[in-house]
């Protein structure tokens, strides 16, 4: 036992999956408090750690709203140890890293991931945030500019809008009625000097040394940190509670159009049951999807296009809430479908909590953990590292997924307080501008509302209410395995298996790729089928009637890949360029019977009501014009693809299309799409070969069947997406006006030319050392934006790279920040030491090498190369072995050719996004 650790759990204590073997885990306290999960894996090549702070936005002094956030950007600014402001950037950047942080309510996270041979430096590093930090005046001024960026960019969201509108409405004495994002205006009377005063939870997870190695090494970097009993989590009341917010109904004016239903409910805090977890039973039933679910009945009358159920709030108390996106008509009806809740709620607490439904969800999460794979390093040290704050270290890696007592007292206690007597109404629509009378104005973001009464009349009939036969509660799952305990068999290994997915069966219709799992060993599948639909290249009203009948096909099969998804089997419909993709992924053994299904569905779909076609054509219209209102930066990079690609439609041009969609025609279309396509297919995992060319038999033999349908021409089956050819020595410039933002967006884009192996790692290595820098001298010196990039960006297998920012200033100050940058890339390249050098390539050669951690995650990476008709399926490793070869005069060389000013092929596209009308500048109109 280390001198300053005072308990200490080995792997043995924990609960693991027992497909987690590579990995073991330890869990000590040091004599400061400090609460430490030590996580070893030998086989992995990066190293990651998260501190979660026990303190957040609401110990922001009263008259200095965001402090807590503000704290956060501070801490990566320099320490005494480190004191350079940029240390720790370069540092993980440098050794093919990450780092981020997140301030929230009642805690606050650091984490980082890093190549594990250079765990220790980052540590170091990182643990002096918390025992020596600077707190340079230098940095002051610039990162309360930073923080106001970032509220500047978040500004019309509506997530952030509604989050504060909701807290504003509490009591002014509740914690949670602070604002803690912060802005100029709340942090400009900062204090002059202030510390850290908290209680802290660290984790450090995914390294490769030994767990007592690195007891020593984080006992002697953490134990620093000083203790205070006076700082940890706050443990809050329900800022719901009370007669001013029940039995009240609050109508919300949104950015994006859309019309939300939610209704939400004080609940008891379940935390302390987690083991027993009786909030998910609950869900788990008013979520429903399948057949007698009150979505079934809601979609069914029209009235509902989608429903979610979830728990939310903070450390001592909780809120249930049910958020359901409305059709036309279910928005003028909105009471009648609260009504049909209650009477869901009615029934559940008749028929009393159901050991049958419970120990079918027990099943399905002792499934889920049994064949659960790893998750990346960073992700599961800052979903570690909070837990540890509100339950014991042994349960972290299993939490979620506890069923151990089936409580029915306390199940029925909970859906007993699923009454209107405790009932909150939140509707959203952009129709409450032109409908409502009187709408107030939150103070921060602006947002319009109203608050009022619910009528009594509806409170009494919602207590009344009585018996819906349409609403029952779910049958048996067919998609739940049939063994139990839960072990499931691999199956057998294919003859002549290849490393990467060989092209297994071909006709006029189909091709096949197929790969045995040779890595995980789970007995998990991934089917991907890539149907090609050429006309959906041809014009953009073709496009929006393909993307329609995506939409209604997903609607279709809706039940079917609902069940299969709570048996472990996800699976949906999706639209690409040239078609459309049918997606299955998950538990392996009942698979086959969930494609089977769709197949069937999807070859005999027609469309026969009309009342749901104009509902789903109208949520697509609606979500075509809320693209219109993303933020400025996004905007930039969707224009980019627009101007570089051919085939690919404007969003203005699919509205323009919309309203000659009519039913008749779309009726139409259908069978003429269907009537000729091609797949293309790839199965992974634990198929056989066998298995997967049956599939690809039946899918063959029902399109021939119940379409008719016809092999595509041989050019359409080769069809790929071309990129425009930008000349040597051109500068293009294309701009739009935002119709809401009030900031603009500037995305550089150079080309380089024909992707090769050689050119990508070039502009990798590029990227890797110079992105850091950007980010320094355009967001930290020069205080020009929050949302910044410099990346690669390959299309249509073209080579390039872009430099993007979202910023209050004006373009040319911007494209002149960009130049600047670029002129001054020599000297950084130049610079660098030969050992430096080396890192940064060491750094990105483990990002290549990195194996996936998930089949999933593999199996994306084939897709990829199969969706781009490149089938590249070694390109890291390839990339790796180009990456070796180079040296710091193939960068200048680079550099040289394609990006200075005046280099001979240089080919920079300039995307600009304007201030909406309101908020442009006289210059701007000019």
């Amino acid at each position: 036992m280390q001198p300053n650790v005072i308990v200490c759990l080995d792997s043995d204590d924990f609960c693991k999956s027992a497909n987690d073997a590579d990995r073991s885990y330890r869990a000590l306290k040091l004599e400061n408090g400090l609460k430490v999960l030590i996580v070893s894996d030998e086989t992995t090549k990066t190293a990651a750690a998260s501190l979660s702070v026990g303190t957040g936005g609401i110990r922001d002094p009263e008259k200095v709203p965001g402090l807590a956030h503000f704290l956060e950007h501070m801490l990566f600014l320099g320490t005494e140890r480190y004191p350079s402001e940029q240390d720790y950037s370069n540092y993980i950047s440098r050794h093919g890293g990450l780092y981020n942080a997140s301030t929230y309510y009642n805690d606050t996270n650091y984490f980082f991931n890093i190549s594990a041979e250079h765990l220790k430096g980052a540590l170091d590093r990182f643990s002096a945030f918390f025992t020596c930090p600077l707190f340079t005046a230098s940095c002051t001024e610039r990162e309360i500019n930073a923080v106001h960026e970032e509220f500047q960019k978040n500004f019309l969201s509506d997530a952030f809008r509604e989050n504060r509108l909701f807290y504003s409405l509490i009591s002014d004495d509740h914690p949670l009625n602070k604002f803690i994002s912060g802005n100029k205006k709340t942090l400009v009377d900062i204090p002059k000097s202030f510390g850290i005063d908290s209680h802290h939870v660290v984790n450090c997870c995914g390294q490769r040394e030994s767990g007592r190695s690195t007891v020593s090494l984080v006992t002697e970097l953490f134990s620093g940190i000083k203790r205070n009993s006076s700082a940890s989590i706050v443990e809050l009341s329900n800022p719901f509670e009370g007669p001013n917010q029940l039995n009240k109904e609050i109508r919300v004016v949104p950015i994006r159009d859309r019309r939300v239903l939610e209704i939400s409910f004080n609940v008891p805090y379940m935390m302390p049951h987690y083991r027993s977890n009786p909030d998910a039973y609950v869900s788990h039933l008013i979520g429903h999807e399948g057949s007698g679910s009150l979505l079934r009945y809601l979609q069914d009358r029209n009235l509902v296009l989608s429903l979610m159920s979830y728990n939310s709030g903070d450390h001592g108390f909780e809120t249930f809430r049910v958020s359901m996106e409305l059709t036309e008509e279910g928005f003028e009806k909105f009471y009648d479908i609260i009504t049909a809740f209650f009477q869901y709620v009615h029934m559940m607490k008749l028929a009393r909590p159901q050991q049958r439904i419970y120990a079918e969800l027990k099943k399905m999460a002792e499934w889920s953990f049994r064949y659960q794979e790893k998750l990346p390093e960073s992700t599961l040290a800052s979903r570690c590292s909070r837990l540890l704050h509100f339950i014991p270290p042994q349960d972290v890696l299993k939490f979620g997924n506890f069923y151990d007592n089936f409580d029915e007292d306390l199940i029925q206690e909970y859906i007993e307080r699923l009454n209107p007597d405790n009932l909150r109404i939140i509707l959203r629509s952009k129709s409450f501008l032109k409908t409502e009378e009187n709408l107030e104005t939150e103070k921060i973001y602006g947002t319009k509302y109203s608050v009022r009464d619910i009528p009594e009349e509806w409170i009494k009939k919602w207590k009344n209410s009585e018996m819906n036969d349409k609403l029952f509660l779910p049958k048996v799952n067919p998609f739940i395995p049939d063994c139990d305990p839960p072990v499931l068999t691999l199956k057998p290994d294919t003859p002549d298996e290849v490393a990467v997915p060989s092209l297994s069966y071909e006709s006029e219709y189909c091709r096949l790729w197929f790969k045995k799992d040779d890595c995980f060993f789970v007995p998990k599948s991934v089917l991907q089928v890539l149907v090609r639909v050429p006309m959906m290249t041809w014009h953009p009203l073709y496009n929006v009637m393909a993307i329609l009948f995506i939409r209604l096909l997903q609607n279709e099969i809706q039940e079917i890949i609902y069940e299969a998804e709570l048996a472990g089997i996800s699976s949906g419909a999706s639209h690409c360029v040239n078609g459309f993709e049918l997606t299955f992924k998950g538990l392996s053994e009942k698979m086959t019977l969930l494609v089977l299904q769709v197949i069937d569905k999807m070859s005999g779909f027609e469309a026969s009501e009309e009342r749901k076609f104009l509902s789903y054509k109208d949520l697509y219209k609606r979500s075509l014009e809320n693209a219109l209102l993303a933020e400025p930066y996004k905007l930039a990079s969707s224009l980019l693809n627009l101007a570089l690609l051919s085939n690919f439609f404007a969003v203005q041009d699919l509205l323009l299309f919309m309203d000659q969609v009519t039913f008749d025609r779309f009726k139409s279309f259908v069978p003429q799409m269907m009537s000729s396509m091609h797949l293309e297919i790839l199965a992974h995992g634990n198929f056989t070969l066998q298995e997967a060319t049956d599939l690809c038999h039946y899918l063959e033999r029902t399109l021939k069947e119940t379409r008719n349908a016809k092999p595509l021409l041989k050019s359409e089956k080769l069809f790929r997406l071309r990129c425009v050819q930008i000349p040597n020595r051109a500068l293009l410039i294309y701009g739009e006006r935002s119709i809401a933002q009030p900031t603009y967006a500037l995305c550089c884009y150079f080309q380089v030319g024909p992707q090769s192996n050689r050119s990508s790692s070039v502009v990798d290595l590029y990227c890797q050392i110079l992105s850091d820098c950007f980010m320094a001298e355009v967001r930290t010196q020069k205080q020009l934006g929050y949302a910044l990039f410099f990346n690669s960006k390959r299309v249509a297998g073209v080579q390039g790279l872009i430099l993007l920012l979202q910023s209050s200033s004006s373009l040319e100050k911007c494209d002149a920040a960009f130049e600047d940058f670029l002129a001054s890339v020599p000297a950084i390249i130049s610079k660098l030491s030969e050992e430096e050098f080396s890192q940064f390539k060491e750094g990105l050669q483990k990002v290549y090498l990195e194996k996936p951690k998930k089949l999933s995650q593999e199996a994306y990476r084939y897709w990829s190369e199969i969706l781009s008709g490149n089938y590249h399926f070694r390109r890291y490793a390839c990339y790796a072995k180009e990456l070796k070869l180079l040296t710091k005069k193939d960068l200048l060389q680079f550099h040289l050719t394609y990006m200075s000013k005046n280099a001979p092929e240089r080919r920079k596209l300039s995307i600009a996004v304007l201030p909406a009308v309101e908020a442009a500048s006289e210059t701007d109109a000019e």
